[in-house]
C-alpha cells in the first residue's frame, strides 16, 4: 500500500528458496526492478528541471536514497494517484515476511 494515500500498489509475492520476488501493478502489468544508474540520472534531471524546492528536495532525497543503496535492487512504484516511490528488495521482504497482516505498507526510506 502506498505510503503517502493509503492505496493499493499492486500485488507481491515472494518466494523463500530459490529466492524470487513478483510484484505485478494494480492494472496487472509484471513490475521489474530498475538499474540503480538510470534512476540516478533521472533524479539527477528532476532536481535541475525542479521548478519548486520541494520538488528540488524529493528529487534529491530520491538521489541520495539510490546513492546509499547502490548495491540493491531497487524497484520504483508509484500508485494510482501518481505518488512515487523507491524501494529495495531486501526492504520490502522484510516487511512483507514480519507483517501479520495481507496488507503491507511500503516501508520508508532507512
Amino acid at each position: 500500500m502506498c505510503p503517502v494515500c493509503g492505496v493499493l500498489i499492486g500485488e507481491a509475492a515472494h518466494q523463500r528458496w530459490p529466492g524470487d520476488l513478483t510484484i505485478t501493478s494494480v492494472s496487472g502489468h509484471l513490475v521489474q526492478p530498475t538499474r540503480v544508474s538510470l534512476l540516478m540520472q533521472l533524479a539527477e534531471q528532476e532536481a535541475v528541471a525542479a521548478t519548486t524546492a520541494s520538488q528540488r528536495d524529493r528529487a534529491l532525497s530520491r538521489l541520495e536514497f539510490l546513492r546509499t543503496n547502490a548495491g540493491e535492487l531497487v524497484y520504483d512504484l508509484s500508485c494510482p494517484a501518481r505518488h512515487r516511490m523507491l524501494v529495495t528488495m531486501p526492504r520490502l521482504v522484510r516487511a512483507m515476511r514480519r507483517t501479520p497482516a495481507r496488507w503491507v505498507t511500503l516501508p520508508g526510506k532507512d
